[in-house]
């Protein structure tokens, strides 16, 4: 009896024959050639990392200068996350919905059985799958994994000791000290070294005649941040260097002070948060460089898309908070986007800011596949065109608001607690709260979002929340993520990343 052919080679079976029986003019030689050009993917998600941090978007400290070298030849965009923070902006990338149409915008959510998501449509299209992910936020647990046939974490059984003797060596400047900061969970992220070694390792061992979609997620620039001493020293002096192992920087002492409970942080404090984040992000550039040099060693760069996006940023101190909950100012949608397809897709920097949820229209375009996301959404393929950009703040974070209640009973909390949306048009953006209605910002002239231009455009202002309104009022699908248990140690893992988990 002959040997049984895998779903996937069926597939591709299916698309050959498909292609040879299309006339080769015209439309035919078109589909043809998509039929046999499905290229592989490579998509990286740097978790909390927001542009104007980049020296790819005008930071003016060296924080990516291997991202600037390889974005010569790749498309840079100006973009807006729909989301927040990583569950609800991760949904939105692999399903096309927004936060308020795939629910899953909690702890405690799981995205909802019935949606289909970019790797489950890529896997079914004969591709195969690998995610590595440094944040328990993406997972087989949230069902954010799903359609990922191999699932890795630096935190599996198998690989917490490879990423202890990764991570050890950045706490050894700091001493016990250091150590007792970040936590017994320090494993969870900061071994950005082993993501990579972990999807060169797919890519060695892959069947190199069926093409690969391949989502990496690191962590290094989300809370705790432990560059480093060598990355420190290119952006503290040497006495912030050694001040910045021993200064608390515990995770309730950052809420306290972002909530206006705890005593604010001292300017050299300040100082050191904005190093150790540019240092954290100069080690994410420097994996990448790593890493790409390896994909071009391989001669794999020629047939590879790459895809590089963050979820979500982080305040450093903007509006007074040092965390990425419960606002939707710039530092926590504006984040970076770059896009490389060799002799495809021309370099250069896209004329008109896009939409980190456009991703999902993009990647199934990618592989011939058809788009079934939002109409708000648009493939960047094509050239991108003026046009509304939402964002979304569903479920404000409660956990932490009630253990600060428990902590000061007579604090109000209600500033916090609010549902917020926002649109953008050009450099003008509309920002709702439930409780306290609605901002202009002119961020061409006000990129601090300090003062409502509402003021002075009052069209402007009315003409936006028309639309904000139509969007929150539109009837379609909505889903409500499916509830999910945490374990013992994923709590833990969650903790370490600064979320009070029950």
């Amino acid at each position: 009896m002959g040997k049984r052919l895998s779903r996937a080679r069926v597939v591709d079976c299916v698309l050959a024959v498909v292609a040879l029986a299309l006339p080769q003019t015209g439309e035919g030689a078109e589909a043809a050639s998509k039929a046999f050009s499905r290229p592989n993917v490579l998509w990286i998600v740097w978790d909390t990392v927001r542009a104007d941090r980049l020296g790819l978007y005008g930071h003016d400290a060296p924080t990516t200068p291997n991202l600037e070298r390889w974005a010569r030849k790749a498309r840079v965009y100006d973009c807006l996350s729909v989301g927040g923070w990583t569950p609800p902006s991760h949904a939105s990338m692999f399903t096309g919905l927004f936060p308020s149409e795939h629910g899953v915008n909690g702890l405690f959510s799981k995205l909802p059985d019935g949606l289909e998501t970019v790797a489950e449509r890529y896997r079914s299209a004969g591709y195969q799958t690998y995610l590595y992910s440094a944040n328990p936020l993406v997972s087989a647990s949230t069902g954010l994994a799903r359609g990922f046939a191999t699932v890795e974490h630096p935190f599996d059984e198998a690989l917490r000791e490879r990423a202890a003797t990764l991570v050890k060596p950045k706490l050894s400047g700091g001493g016990e000290q250091a150590v007792d900061q970040v936590g017994a969970q320090w494993a969870v992220g900061a071994s950005g070294q082993l993501g990579n070694e972990r999807f060169l390792s797919f890519v060695d061992a892959r069947d190199s005649g069926r093409p690969f979609l391949a989502f990496l997620n690191y962590v290094e620039a989300h809370r705790p941040r432990i560059p480093s001493r060598r990355m420190r020293e290119r952006f503290l002096s040497p006495a912030d260097v050694a001040h910045s192992y021993r200064f608390d920087q515990r995770q309730e002492r950052f809420q306290a002070v972002s909530l206006g409970l705890g005593e604010p942080f001292s300017e050299r404090e300040r100082r050191i948060i904005r190093g150790l984040y540019d240092a954290s992000i100069a080690e994410l550039d420097e994996l990448l460089g790593q890493l790409l040099t390896a994909l071009e060693m391989r001669g794999l760069l020629g047939d590879l898309v790459i895809v590089l996006v963050s979820d979500h940023g982080e305040q450093l101190g903007d509006h007074g908070s040092y965390l990425h909950q419960y606002s939707l100012y710039e530092p926590i949608v504006r984040v970076p986007l770059v896009i490389w397809w060799a002799g495809r897709l021309p370099s250069g920097r896209e004329a008109h800011p896009v939409s980190s949820i456009d991703l999902h229209a993009t990647l199934l375009e990618l592989a011939g596949l058809p788009a079934t996301g939002h109409h708000d959404t648009a493939s960047l393929l094509a050239a991108s065109r003026p046009r509304l950009l939402f964002a979304q703040y569903v479920s404000p974070y409660a956990l932490t608001l009630a253990k600060f209640e428990r902590k000061f009973p007579d604090w109000n909390s209600a500033p916090f607690r609010r549902r917020l949306s926002a649109v953008q048009r050009g450099p003008l953006k509309l920002l709702h709260g439930e409780s306290n209605g609605s901002v202009l910002y002119d961020l061409k002239t006000d990129p601090g979002e300090l003062e409502d231009a509402g003021v002075l455009l009052p069209e402007a202002k009315r003409d936006l929340s028309v639309e904000l309104y139509a969007f929150g009022s539109r009837k379609g699908t909505v889903h409500t993520g499916n509830k999910r248990q945490l374990d013992d140690s994923e709590r833990q893992r969650l903790e370490t990343l600064g979320y009070v988990v029950d």
